[in-house]
């Protein structure tokens, strides 16, 4: 199908990814239902997102554990968690959940633009269901690693993470 039909393929990869997903081929499935998610994301179809996406998750699950498996599933989290607070909100269970995931798998896997959308996701739902030391701790670690990453953005953004804890915490 993929070959016979490119177009419809390239415009509609959540249909090549269910037909992977049942003939049991996991790794061409979630390449699939993460560019669906793609997809639906640039539509702000965030409920699509998170179902394409996930499904990309219950696929990636079939296969055995790997580094290669879980910066795959890093990457997966950090695209559905944006999905995910906009539609349920960061103080959801599914996104505090989510972000946690990310944040263990970032932690076995090192530095990278990833670990720091996991950590800053992380952070979110710290802070946004009360849990404000926590959340303190985990700024420190997005400045630490915005700085080993050496990515001014990333540095700007882990310290505005920082001016919120010491609001909140009345320093």
């Amino acid at each position: 199908y993929v070959q016979q039909f490119p177009e419809d393929a390239q415009a509609h990869p959540e249909l090549v990814a269910h037909h992977f997903s049942r003939a049991l081929m996991p790794a061409q499935a979630i390449d699939c239902w993460q560019r669906a998610g793609d997809v639906a994301v640039l539509r702000s179809g965030y409920s699509e997102a998170i179902g394409h996406l996930g499904a990309a998750l219950e696929q990636l699950a079939l296969l055995p554990d790997s580094p290669e498996r879980m910066k795959t599933e890093l990457a997966l989290r950090v695209k559905i968690g944006p999905a995910l607070v906009a539609i349920k909100s960061i103080a959801a269970p599914e996104s505090v959940e989510n972000y946690a995931r990310a944040t263990r798998i970032a932690e076995t896997l090192g530095d990278s633009p990833e670990a720091f959308m996991a950590l800053w996701g992380d952070w979110q739902a710290k802070n946004a269901t009360s849990r404000i030391v926590e959340a303190a701790r985990r700024s420190e670690e997005l400045v630490a690693l915005a700085q080993r990453l050496g990515h001014a953005e990333y540095v700007l953004q882990a310290h505005h993470s920082r001016w919120t804890n010491f609001y909140l915490m009345g320093d």
